[in-house]
């Protein structure tokens, strides 16, 4: 992003209309730019495009890959909840570096006054609904993985509450858990 900000002239206003692992089509637009000023036919604006996503250049693909799993877990040909509620854990790892790197920003400014707008980067709350979310809907009537979701999301939220994150996605993820698993063993966790 910072080389990107240099690339751009003063004052302009550049929009990212692709983030880290999205599917790139030839001739997609990946970027959009707005200046008062007349666009340089020179500008060089680098953004790499690959055949494949890498855990490092895209921390959700670590997420989404985990995911997976426990829902293949959870699916009904395979039924096993201890795995999926291991993976859960698992999930938390990756959620937990999400929110140490704090909310993706969706706006940069450099020193010239350019702007770069990054409105497809999730949130650490997308991070949340689309692993925790979804592993929680499939494991709506397995009480060891809402358990583990529930211990594991906990457990989370304490240690960064203290750093003044925003965990309102992982406590709404809890408490739905929390409730579905009172639900099925008629007592409070």
């Amino acid at each position: 992003v910072a080389a990107m900000l240099e690339d751009l002239p003063a004052g302009a206003i550049a929009r990212l209309d692709i983030w880290t692992g999205d599917f790139v089509a030839e001739g997609a637009r990946v970027l959009t730019m707005w200046s008062e000023e007349p666009i340089p036919d020179d500008i060089h604006v680098e953004i790499a495009i690959g055949e494949t996503r890498t855990v490092e250049q895209d921390p959700g693909l670590g997420i989404r890959q985990l995911t997976d799993i426990a829902l293949r877990a959870l699916s009904p040909g395979i039924n096993d909840p201890a795995t999926a509620a291991d993976v859960v854990r698992h999930v938390l790892v990756g959620l937990r570096s999400a929110y140490k790197a704090k909310t993706r920003v969706r706006s940069f400014v450099a020193d010239n006054g350019a702007r770069l707008l990054t409105p497809k980067a999730p949130t650490t709350a997308d991070y949340v609904s689309d692993s925790l979310g979804q592993i929680r809907y499939a494991a709506n009537d397995q009480p060891v993985v809402l358990r583990a979701m529930v211990e594991a999301v906990d457990a989370l939220t304490d240690e960064l509450d203290p750093e003044g994150c925003d965990c309102s996605a992982l406590v709404r993820e809890s408490q739905a858990a929390a409730k579905r698993l009172e639900e099925l063993l008629g007592s409070t966790i």
